[in-house]
C-alpha cells in the first residue's frame, strides 16, 4: 500500500509589504492507503507555480504521521525580506519537499497562491499625548504635547503633521474639534519625536468635558502600512467652562 501526500489549498496569502509577516494556512492530505511517517510542510516564495531550486524558503512546519485519507492543517509565519523586490509572486506550500516519504505520486505535493509584495511604507503613530488642563477657559489657548513614532516599515521622506483635537470620547470622528498642530521631522523606522505646540483660541460656544487627541499624519498625506493607528487620546479630561 502506497503513500501520497498533497496540499489541497492555501489561505491567508494575498498581499504583503516588504519586511512584513503574514500567517499562511495549508491543508496536507494523504491520498494513499498507508500511514505516512512524520514529515514537514515547507513554504516557498516563487516567481511561478512550479517548485525549483530558485525558490526562496520562507518557513518549514513539522507534521506528525498522517493516516490514509486523513488531512492536517498547518500554519506558517511567512516573513518577506525588506530587500525583496516589489512585484507579483506565488507562495508554494509543498508537502514532504525534503523527500522523506516515498510516494506513489511525487508530482502533486505543492499548491500555490498568488502574493503581491508592495513597497514598504512608514507607520506613523501618536504614542503619547499630554492631558488637557483640568479647567479650560473659553477663548484661550492651551499647551499641547505629544510623542509621534514611526513604528515599522521604512523611514519617512518628508516632514509630517500631528494634529490635535478636543473630543467627547477617545475616538476621532467628525464631531471632534480641531485645535492645532505641530510639524514632525523626518523619522527613521522605529524613531520617535516628542514636541509641543500651542492651540488655537478655543471657541466660546463649547462647554463640558473633553479628551485631548493627538493624531500623527493628521493631514493624511503620507501612505502608511496601517492607517488606523494614528491617534491616541489623553488619559483624563479637561472641563471647558464656565
Amino acid at each position: 500500500a502506497g503513500m501520497d501526500l498533497t496540499v489541497t489549498g492555501i489561505t491567508g496569502v494575498s498581499a504583503i509589504e516588504q519586511g512584513g509577516t503574514i500567517a499562511a494556512t495549508a491543508t496536507v492530505q494523504n491520498l494513499g492507503a498507508a500511514l505516512t511517517p512524520a514529515t514537514s510542510l515547507q513554504y516557498f516564495l516563487s516567481t511561478d507555480t512550479n517548485k525549483d531550486g530558485s525558490d526562496l524558503l520562507l518557513a518549514s512546519v513539522n507534521t506528525a504521521a498522517i493516516r490514509a485519507g486523513a488531512s492536517v492543517t498547518l500554519n506558517g509565519q511567512l516573513t518577506i525580506s525588506k530587500t525583496q523586490a516589489a512585484g507579483n509572486y506565488f507562495v508554494l506550500a509543498c508537502a514532504d519537499s525534503t523527500s522523506q516519504v516515498t510516494e506513489t505520486d511525487e508530482s502533486n505535493n505543492c499548491a500555490s497562491a498568488a502574493l503581491t509584495v508592495s513597497m514598504a511604507t512608514p507607520d506613523l503613530q501618536a504614542t503619547a499625548v499630554g492631558n488637557p488642563p483640568l479647567t479650560i477657559m473659553k477663548d484661550t489657548k492651551i499647551a499641547l504635547s505629544d510623542t509621534t513614532t514611526n513604528g515599522v516599515g521604512v523611514g519617512t521622506s518628508v516632514r509630517s503633521t500631528t494634529r490635535y483635537y478636543l473630543s467627547k470620547d477617545q475616538t476621532l470622528d467628525t464631531a471632534d474639534l480641531y485645535i492645532g498642530y505641530r510639524q514632525v521631522p523626518v523619522l527613521a523606522s522605529g524613531q520617535s519625536n516628542a514636541g509641543t505646540a500651542s492651540s488655537q483660541a478655543l471657541p466660546t460656544n463649547i462647554s463640558g468635558m473633553y479628551y485631548l487627541l493627538a493624531c500623527a499624519d493628521g493631514a493624511g498625506v503620507i501612505p502608511e502600512v496601517n492607517e488606523t493607528n494614528n491617534c491616541i487620546a489623553s488619559a483624563s479630561t479637561g472641563t471647558v467652562g464656565p
